[in-house]
């Protein structure tokens, strides 16, 4: 796990240029990869790469970066893991003389045999990277196919850059480029910018599971294109005889995938919140590993947000070296200043700051960890799925006129409440009065769309339309949304992020291109029967920990957001709310902004997730736009 950058340039610069640029832009990595930096300079194709290694495997010399095919013409930079580089590796033996023991060496040399496309394909991983092809001066980035591994690339005036974050723009320009409009309208409804956007005009963020060509004598790079596509795989379902011959295969690929996800040459763990996606990963891995195995949980004070003691129940029963943290006050304080910096454009989960914790806290014991990420997008996990069918279902029962009574009705009995149920009640009565065209997109918007908080807000389109499996808003064909847009874009860059900083590399098994391509061919009521959500999964887990421990409602990792927005953090969202920082840039209506500022502190509503959305843009602008 690595971080990478590098740029071209269309005109002729110095060699000063290109080596003190060079160095800056790899250097606002370093926390990516704290055991190593290496770049590489050709002036005359005016082509820069440059490299920060985390060593995972292979920690020797023979795995340093920017590195160089043994027939010399292919230079690659590498950002992530190549589970099955072993296999690959074996294909590759009978032709070639291996310098180390590195994944990085096995992709270059199956570039060199196979080409880069073939090689992409033949892959299992996570990963971004940039490859060049000295004797065609061609230049292709990558990235892994559900987007574990970030990727931007765009043009500062006639540079063409790309890295692995945004601070990279910093080594190169002191201008940064003007904010875009439309993704900051996206950040508002979502609390992230969906790509290919990212909050800066004219840089893109690379899709998940695509390759882009760039010849440097044209110096115009193509369009992406994919090399694997996941909607192929839900447009295919597979005939399965059985629900348990499907578990019992399903079981076997992922004990095949984790004994290749859980290679490594330092310390390994997981993290565990008693849910069961991670208990999923902790046990199968430590049905691989054993008793050695490490996990990690944060904790909270406030016992309707806490899953520690869940976590530790798993974690006793497993028999695993079970290490836990409670979050304080304190903590969120040291936090919260950090993230801008962390997350490089405004970015609104609010379970970015446990997930710091987290990841601060697991790196003082392990250097990779691996998470359950993925298993709610592919397994049906949501609650927001249960929910969608059964508030569709009561508006399509009830007339009209009844739905707005009913909401009317249900509104008036939780005024004044502020816990989770109130919260979820009035979100459930704003959707029985929202047209069924817009049904998911006002389930998933943090602020209403009808609520004007961006100042000459552009037209967006709903998500669901744009990453639509049939034209339909059926439980599959948002799960497929779900992974085109809110699993690469919020969960994997939350993740990533916060892992990153910290020089811990994570993993997510259920992300391997055997398990999602399985999964994605299943047929829906095995994992969705109306009831009972990842049924297979629950069906497998079963075999591992006891029912008792783990059958309790879907929590996420959700914070007391609410509460330390009245406490610990009013303060800080005060100042960050006052009138004149809210008027300095003028994209924001600061009287709607106010308004939800009051009824929360006057606890007449629970607003925190609109109004977080709020605090990371004006905290991101503070930071970014000095």
């Amino acid at each position: 796990m690595c971080g990478i950058v590098g740029f071209f340039s269309t005109h002729p610069q110095s060699e000063a240029f290109f080596n003190t640029s060079l160095r800056k832009m790899t250097d606002t990595l370093s926390h990516r990869g704290p055991d190593d930096a290496g770049y590489w300079i050709d002036p005359q194709a005016k082509l820069a790469l440059g490299h920060r290694r985390l060593s995972i495997i292979d920690l020797s010399p023979t795995g340093h970066q920017p590195m160089e095919s043994s027939q010399g013409h292919l230079v690659t930079i590498f950002n992530g893991e190549i589970y099955n580089y072993l296999e690959l590796k074996k294909e590759l033996d009978a032709q070639t003389q291996w310098r180390g023991s590195c994944d990085t060496e096995v992709l270059l040399r199956g570039f060199e045999v196979w080409g880069i496309q073939k090689t992409l394909e033949k892959t299992c991983g996570m990963f971004a990277l940039a490859v060049y092809d000295k004797r065609t001066q061609k230049l292709t980035l990558a990235r892994d196919r559900l987007g574990e591994k970030p990727l931007y690339y765009g043009w500062i005036k006639d540079i063409f850059v790309f890295g692995s974050e945004l601070k990279i723009l910093k080594g190169i320009t002191d201008t940064l480029p003007e904010i875009d409009p439309e993704a900051l309208a996206q950040f508002f409804r979502y609390g992230y910018i969906p790509g290919p956007r990212s909050i800066f005009k004219g840089i893109k963020k690379l899709p998940p599971g695509t390759f882009l060509e760039m010849d440097l004598s044209a110096s115009t790079p193509q369009d992406p294109q994919p090399y694997w596509e996941v909607k192929s795989f839900f447009l295919s379902p597979q005939s399965v005889s059985s629900f348990q011959e499907a578990s019992n295969e399903l079981e076997n690929i992922f004990l095949h995938v984790m004994s290749q996800t859980s290679l490594s040459d330092v310390p390994i763990g997981t993290f565990l919140s008693g849910g069961i996606d991670s208990s999923f990963v902790t046990a199968l891995m430590h049905k691989i590993h054993g008793s050695a195995l490490k996990t990690f949980t944060i904790g909270f004070d406030d016992t309707e947000f806490d899953e520690a003691i869940y976590a530790k129940k798993v974690a006793q029963h497993l028999g695993t070296d079970h290490h836990e943290h409670y979050m304080t006050s304190e903590d969120v304080l040291n936090i919260v200043p950090k993230l801008p910096t962390i997350y490089d454009e405004p970015f609104a989960d609010s379970s970015q700051i446990p997930t710091l914790l987290l990841s601060t806290f697991t790196r003082s014991k392990v250097k990779v960890a691996l998470s359950g990420d993925g298993a709610d997008e592919l397994f049906a996990g949501y609650t927001r799925y249960t929910h969608y069918k059964r508030i569709l279902a009561l508006k399509r029962l009830l007339p009209t006129w009844t739905n707005q009574s009913l909401s009317h009705l249900l509104v008036a009995l939780t005024k004044g409440q502020t816990n989770r149920f109130s919260d979820l009640i009035r979100k459930g009565t704003r959707l029985l009065t929202t047209p069924e065209s817009q049904f998911y997109e006002n389930m998933i918007s943090l602020w209403k769309t009808e609520e004007s908080l961006v100042k000459n807000e552009p037209p967006l389109t709903p998500l669901a339309r744009l990453h639509s499996l049939n034209n339909t808003q059926d439980i599959t064909s948002l799960m497929y949304t779900d992974l085109m847009t809110y699993l690469p874009d919020d969960i994997l860059v939350k993740v990533d992020r916060a892992s990153m900083s910290q020089g811990l590399e994570t993993r997510a098994p259920f992300l391997d291109r055997r398990i999602v391509e399985f999964a994605c061919q299943l047929p829906l009521e095995m994992k969705y029967d109306g009831k009972t959500t990842k049924k297979i999964l629950r069906n497998i887990l079963y075999k591992y920990i006891p029912k008792d421990l783990i059958e309790r409602p879907k929590q996420g990792f959700g914070v007391p957001l609410h509460t330390w927005l009245r406490g610990p953090l009013k303060e800080w969202a005060q100042d960050l709310l006052s009138p004149d920082k809210l008027a300095r840039h003028g994209y924001l209506n600061e009287e709607l902004i106010h308004k939800k500022w009051n009824l929360h502190l006057s606890q007449q509503q629970n607003c925190h997730y609109s109004l977080w959305a709020v605090l990371m843009f004006q905290s991101w602008y503070d930071t970014y736009k000095r």
